[in-house]
C-alpha cells in the first residue's frame, strides 16, 4: 500500500496543473483571472498541501516551513484582495 502522503503530493500536482491551465486560458482568451491572482489564490493551498505530505512523511521542519509559507501566501491574497475591492 502507497504511503498516504504520495494522495498529497497527486493532488499537489494537479493543482500545479490548474494554476497552469488557468494561466494558459488567460493568455489564450484574455479572460479569467490575472495569472499573479492566480498563483496567489492557489499558493496557500498548495503549501498546505505539501505541509501535509511532510507531515505523513515525518519531516517535521518541511511542514513547518511550508505551514508558514502558506500563511504568508495567505496573508499576500487577502492583501491583494482588500486592495482591488
Amino acid at each position: 500500500m502507497p504511503s498516504l502522503a504520495v494522495f498529497a503530493d497527486a493532488i499537489a500536482a494537479l493543482v500545479v496543473i490548474e494554476m497552469a491551465a488557468l494561466s494558459w486560458w488567460r493568455m489564450k482568451s484574455g479572460h479569467g483571472p490575472r495569472p499573479l491572482d492566480i498563483a496567489l489564490h492557489l499558493s496557500a493551498g498548495l503549501c498546505l498541501l505539501l505541509a501535509m505530505s511532510a507531515g505523513l512523511r515525518g519531516e517535521a521542519e518541511i511542514m513547518l516551513a511550508m505551514l508558514a509559507a502558506s500563511g504568508l501566501a495567505h496573508l499576500a491574497d487577502l492583501i491583494r484582495f482588500w486592495r482591488k475591492s
